[in-house]
């Protein structure tokens, strides 16, 4: 994405919904706010991680896009 970020000075993804997948397999979804040298910072985040969740990865994607981030 580029052109117009929606709050100059920040990083052209901020306040954009994103899913950042990581290499532990743990999804993160969530609003993006800044990205710095400790990685990228996500407000109002809905996790999820195959060891601990009943539902697979797309189950979890679909209905966090249905309902939004619980």
């Amino acid at each position: 994405m580029s052109g117009m970020v929606f709050h100059p000075g920040h990083h052209e993804l901020h306040g954009i919904t994103v899913v950042l997948e990581t290499t532990d397999q743990v999804t993160y979804v969530g609003r993006f706010d800044t990205q710095d040298q400790s990685g990228v910072h996500l407000l109002n985040v809905a996790i999820h991680n195959p060891a601990t969740s009943a539902h697979s990865l797309d189950e979890f994607l679909a209905r966090t896009v249905k309902f939004g981030v619980k």
